[in-house]
């Protein structure tokens, strides 16, 4: 029996599903079947002089460009994916969603003088329960495509958080502020610095973590987000 047989025969018992709608995958897909990777609801917020993204950090942060590739509603596909990523240990699927994200950057065009993509980082005592930081693997499959890379070593979180699901944006910044320190400035002085995160709501940890960065060295800020939540 060869092995795609073999695999093949398996999958009628232990059928690999695809995360947004749970039908089998058939072979040639990864995660997500076609039809939810060809309906994900994008956004299409790229135009740099009419950027929602970047307007809702106008006045708090001086974005030279933002693009978030997905919107975020309550029970949809890309909620389901985001939990995946979160709490379902998938780290493999946060790269594989970053390595779609960034095709289509390419795909539309996307370029600039970029240095690094920096992932947000999480206190070290949530990325040992969790088993990694969401935000750098989502930022990995960026760099597979986009070929800049990821740097995880410059800025530290130095407070372990609650989660924010549950707070108002005022309690979200409350929450947020003051929490990253750099640890490495020569890596990240005058800069373009991609900030990477897996959703963007409020914007509250971003901006935390872009004041840090303002405050102490000459950089360049762009943010890149998989998700947004629609209304922003």
């Amino acid at each position: 029996m060869s092995v795609s047989i073999f695999d093949s025969f398996l999958s009628l018992f232990f059928p690999n599903r695809c995360i947004a709608c749970n039908r089998p995958l058939k072979q040639h897909e990864k995660y997500l079947c076609d039809s939810c990777l060809y309906d994900l609801p994008k956004t299409h917020f790229v135009s740099p002089t009419d950027n929602i993204i970047v307007k809702s950090f106008m006045g708090r942060v001086p974005v030279r460009f933002a693009y978030s590739f997905l919107h975020y509603t309550k029970h949809s596909a890309v909620q389901k994916i985001l939990f995946n990523i979160k709490y379902f240990g998938a780290a493999d699927f946060a790269v594989f969603m970053g390595e779609i994200f960034g095709q289509h950057l390419k795909n539309i065009s996307f370029s600039d003088n970029f240095d690094y993509l920096l992932p947000v980082p999480l206190h070290p005592k949530k990325k040992k329960i969790r088993g990694y930081n969401q935000a750098e693997e989502i930022a990995r499959g960026l760099s597979n495509i986009l070929k800049i890379p990821v740097l995880t070593n410059a800025v530290t979180r130095t407070v372990f958080t609650q989660t924010q699901t549950h707070l108002s944006a005022d309690e979200r910044w409350q929450n947020v502020k003051g929490i990253f320190k750099i640890i490495r400035p020569n890596h990240l002085k005058n800069k373009h610095i991609i900030i990477i995160d897996d959703v963007l709501t409020t914007g509250a940890t971003i901006e935390s973590l872009s004041q840090t960065l303002l405050s102490r060295l000459k950089v360049t800020i762009s943010i890149l987000t998989l998700a947004t939540a629609k209304g922003i």
